[in-house]
């Protein structure tokens, strides 16, 4: 495991402007707001000032991230915040969720009220991730098989993963103990049709229509999400348990990549996961 100062260096690439003087750091968030309009936020003196400013500052910034006086204010906030939580990972300060949920609902509003920030996204990607530090792995996870095919999906291969009542009978691409690169995805050979009178049940009328391929089910997995988003695949729902977020995202994502940012953040248990990224074909 990296040390705290190796890990603390990651927070001082990600938020870019860092000029070392003597002992000491100073650390400058440079936040671009529409064209060729900048807001720039300094701390003079070492790590501790981002300590000593979310003790001073810690509430207040989620009342200005939830009623922000304007556009400039609110992504110079949701940077202070994202910096906070990525000290507090680099550092492996265990998640404190009452303190974290006035945060994320401040996150979630302005996810919906300003998705044109990238700030919005970045303290999206920071909390979704911290929430599920806590989840430890015995060893590192290799990487997921996305050559495999779709299978039948029974009970006792989804633990923890409550499905939707209409989801009785599913096939799917299933995902346990890997990590997966949200942006190296199996193609998908998506099958979708229509049931036959002669195939249904009580439960499924004929002309129902039905889709085979578009379902991925992630148990004790390790989900990666960069600026290269989720690759276009045929698969358009995740259903996950267990699982570690590590999302790092520096700019606007599409809009799939932003309902797997919001549903993330949003489910009540860390590490679960339901989202539909977009409508099967």
């Amino acid at each position: 495991m990296s040390s705290v100062h190796d890990r603390v260096d990651g927070v001082e690439k990600r938020f870019g402007l860092l000029i070392k003087v003597g002992g000491g750091i100073t650390l400058t968030f440079l936040t671009w707001i529409g064209v060729g309009t900048a807001y720039l936020f300094s701390m003079h003196g070492d790590i501790q000032a981002i300590k000593q400013y979310e003790t001073d500052h810690g509430a207040q910034i989620v009342k200005d991230i939830e009623s922000p006086t304007n556009a400039a204010q609110l992504a110079r906030n949701l940077s202070i915040a994202a910096a906070q939580i990525q000290l507090a990972r680099a550092e492996n300060r265990s998640p404190n969720p009452s303190k974290l949920k006035p945060l994320e609902n401040a996150v979630l509003k302005q996810s919906t009220e300003h998705p044109e920030l990238p700030q919005t996204w970045q303290a999206a990607a920071e909390l979704a991730s911290y929430r599920t530090s806590n989840i430890v792995r015995p060893a590192p996870l290799p990487d997921c098989n996305v050559d495999q095919g779709v299978r039948i999906i029974y009970p006792e291969d989804i633990p923890g993963i409550q499905l939707p009542p209409d989801y009785a009978n599913v096939s799917g691409y299933l995902f346990r103990n890997c990590t997966l690169h949200l942006d190296h995805l199996p193609e998908g050979h998506l099958i979708v049709g229509h049931i036959k009178s002669n195939s249904s049940g009580p439960e499924l009328p004929p002309g129902t229509p039905f889709a085979i391929g578009h379902l991925a089910f992630l148990v004790n997995c390790d989900i990666v999400l960069t600026d290269a988003g989720v690759a276009e695949s045929d698969i358009v729902r995740f259903f996950g348990a267990n699982c570690r977020f590590d999302y790092q995202v520096e700019t606007i994502p599409t809009p799939p990549t932003q309902r797997l940012l919001i549903a993330s953040l949003d489910n009540p248990t860390p590490g679960q996961l339901a989202v539909e990224l977009r409508a099967a074909n």
